[in-house]
């Protein structure tokens, strides 16, 4: 009977010794900086946006590029780490705020939310063969898009410089 209980008490305190290991791994994880890029088609005549005409973009407001193209404004899906983070920032909202934002608008017949992408990869790949598509997603996702997307100032910066609006965790 020692010899099962001893068993037991390794066991566990195995488990919690993995368990406080990969906890410390995620919080570890969620310090550090992650900056969002917007992002649009080369085609879109439209270099640098305001955090402001972001919002105005977000919350369902026609903007059109120099072109006179109407910008459609793409999304994560609701209660990603992406999604959250953007809507606190951008739209200043949790996503409860949100919801009934949208709500809100769909009863009043006013304005849309936006087109949601399934995931990052589907977002660029919208915005790549889409002339008014804009988009976001972590800046270090872009890299790998070549000429195919191009990223926007925000207030003038660009992910990465200091001061950025889209940065989480940043100092």
């Amino acid at each position: 009977m020692g010899v099962l209980r001893a068993s037991r008490r390794a066991g566990q305190a195995a488990i919690l010794a993995l368990a406080g290991l990969v906890l410390g791994a995620s919080a570890a994880d969620a310090d550090e900086p992650v900056a969002y890029a917007v992002v649009v088609n080369p085609a879109a005549q439209v270099r640098d946006v305001s955090l402001g005409e972001l919002s105005s973009l977000y919350r369902g407001r026609r903007m059109e590029d120099g072109d006179g193209r109407v910008l459609v404004p793409l999304n994560h899906p609701a209660g990603t780490a992406a999604r959250t983070d953007f809507d606190r920032v951008v739209l200043g909202m949790t996503p409860d705020e949100v919801g009934r934002f949208w709500v809100d608008q769909k009863m009043r017949g006013a304005s849309h939310p936006p087109r949601t992408a399934g995931s990052a990869n589907m977002l660029l790949r919208f915005v790549a063969n889409f002339p008014a598509a804009v988009g976001y997603v972590e800046a270090d996702k872009v890299a790998g898009m070549g000429d195919a997307v191009r990223v926007l100032k925000v207030d003038g910066k660009l992910p990465g410089e200091p001061g950025y609006a889209l940065a989480k965790g940043a100092p």
